[in-house]
């Protein structure tokens, strides 16, 4: 009867994730992992566990799914502030304005944030030989620059 396979399928679940926790069995623990995460409602459910409390393990996880609502997995991104994750589904549905934006989004506040550790001296400036940090050797070459453009030479 269905009910009893059903129950035949949670108890198969139930088993292999009761085994995954002992530890030796590791592919009862990814069986379980195939039956539970086939169903849409479970990928959708974990997705948003993953964005809430593992937001790096999300990129993988919809890389290596299907069944999940893709709409739904986009919103929680969002909301989670996942965008590369966010991203990736948004290149997957051929919406790749959206995915450019956060990824040049992203680039930026991570450029600013450079800027600040570098202009509080959080992280330290590299140190060329003789001395001569990056504005240094920046004004340096702006000197060898105009110099170079001064002396042109006529045939």
């Amino acid at each position: 009867s269905p009910s009893s396979s059903s129950s035949a399928a949670a108890a198969a679940a139930a088993a292999g994730v009761g085994a995954a926790l002992e530890g030796p069995s590791m592919a009862a623990a990814a069986g379980a992992e195939r039956l539970l995460l086939g169903r849409s409602e479970v990928a959708d459910l974990y997705v948003r566990l993953l964005v809430q409390f593992e937001p790096g393990s999300v990129m993988a996880f919809l890389q290596s799914h299907q069944n999940y609502n893709v709409a739904a997995a986009i919103r929680a991104c969002a909301a989670g502030g996942v965008a590369d994750a966010e991203a990736f589904l948004h290149e997957r549905l051929g919406d790749l304005e959206a995915a450019l934006r956060l990824h040049t989004a992203a680039v930026s506040s991570a450029n600013t944030q450079l800027a600040a550790a570098l202009t509080s001296g959080r992280i330290p400036v590299l140190q060329l030989p003789h001395g001569l940090g990056i504005r240094a050797a920046a004004a340096a070459a702006a000197v060898g620059g105009a110099s170079r453009q001064g002396s042109s030479t006529t045939g």
